[in-house]
């Protein structure tokens, strides 16, 4: 998936696939959270500075 998720024409087209990959990864019921992740301002990756 990561794979997937890194191809783009541009660097902003890249970091848009990697947190939509992250997001869909959050939001599955299924999968096992980092602990971090329940954090107060920690929900809302997109506003992680790193990545933009």
């Amino acid at each position: 998936m990561l794979d997937i998720a890194t191809q783009g024409r541009t660097e902003e087209e890249v970091k848009g696939n990697m947190v939509d990959l992250i997001e869909e990864y959050m939001e599955d019921p299924d999968t096992q959270k980092p602990d971090w992740y329940g954090q107060p301002g920690c929900q809302n990756i997109r506003k992680f500075p790193f990545l933009f």
